[in-house]
C-alpha cells in the first residue's frame, strides 16, 4: 500500500495512538515528582482495555492487509526469480 496515496488514514492513525499513549509517555517521565502525580496518571481498567483494543485491531489488520496482498507479492517475487534464472541460463 502506498502511503503516499492515503495521507489521511495514515495521519488519523498516529495522531489516535499518540493521543492514546501520551499520558502513559508523560506518566513514565514523571513517577516519582510527587503524589499528586502518580494519581492523575493511573491508568484505569477503560483505559487498559482501549489500548489492549489497539493492540489487537492493528495485529488483525496487518493479517488482513497480509492476507488481501499475499497472492501479489508472491506473484511479484516468483516472476522477479523466474526473470533473473532465465537470464542466467542464456548467459
Amino acid at each position: 500500500m502506498n502511503r503516499a496515496k492515503y495521507p489521511g488514514i495514515v495521519l488519523a492513525m498516529v495522531f489516535s495512538l499518540f493521543l492514546v499513549f501520551s499520558q502513559t509517555v508523560y506518566a513514565s517521565i514523571d513517577v516519582g515528582a510527587s503524589e499528586q502525580a502518580a494519581c492523575a496518571y493511573y491508568i484505569d481498567a477503560g483505559t487498559g482495555s482501549i489500548i489492549i483494543q489497539v493492540l489487537i485491531g492493528a495485529f488483525v489488520g496487518g493479517a488482513a492487509l497480509i492476507g488481501v496482498y499475499r497472492t501479489r507479492v508472491k506473484n511479484f517475487l516468483r516472476n522477479l526469480f523466474k526473470k533473473r534464472k532465465s537470464g542466467e541460463e542464456s548467459e
